[in-house]
């Protein structure tokens, strides 16, 4: 009896000592770490965005894109819109809100519209785009090439569909009313 009491007693005393060694050298379970919200990350994504007005199609691609629920994150991307006459955009950054259908674009943006002999251009380096209504917006500088005409403004409002602009300051701009592709009144 003496033998098994000193047993049991070992036994308490060094599953104490095991426990204290735990809690000493910080080896205690660990806590799951927090769960972070569902995202998907991509590589070299091709995307068609449609159920728009049916004349038209927007067609994306981003070298990365991070989906967190319906907003998309993007990176290096390129936009083709299929419309009346065509858009081809190419910015470094964006952020795409599906069910709003709304896109901002961020970082050195270059849109080229395809309307021959007249296809403008326009840099810029943020443009928030509102595919339901076909609007285009900017704060920042802008500048717009095309022939017979040379536009730098800050601040505008483009309306895609009729390809009409609004600057809210133009700084400086060149205008050769002899162009065909002149289209001012």
């Amino acid at each position: 009896m003496r033998n098994q009491t000193q047993f049991i007693l070992i036994l308490i005393i060094s599953t104490s000592f095991f426990y204290v060694g735990l809690i000493f050298l910080n080896l205690s379970p660990r806590p799951n770490p927090p769960k972070l919200s569902p995202s998907n990350y991509y590589k070299q994504i091709s995307m068609s965005i449609v159920n728009l007005d049916p004349n038209q199609t927007v067609y994306l691609q981003a070298e990365t894109a991070q989906n967190h629920h319906n907003q998309w994150d993007l990176e290096q991307l390129t936009i083709n819109w299929n419309h009346i006459t065509p858009w081809h955009l190419e910015a470094e950054t964006g952020q795409m809100d599906i069910p709003s259908k709304r896109l901002k674009l961020l970082g050195h943006i270059h849109a080229t519209q395809w309307a021959p002999p007249c296809n403008r251009t326009i840099l810029t380096e943020s443009l928030s785009i509102d595919l339901n209504t076909h609007q285009a917006r900017t704060h920042d500088i802008i500048q717009i090439n095309s022939p017979g005409e040379s536009i730098h403004a800050v601040g505008a409002n483009i309306k895609l569909q009729d390809n009409t602009m609004v600057f809210d300051q133009i700084l400086n701009s060149l205008i050769d009313t002899h162009s065909p592709c002149y289209t001012h009144p």
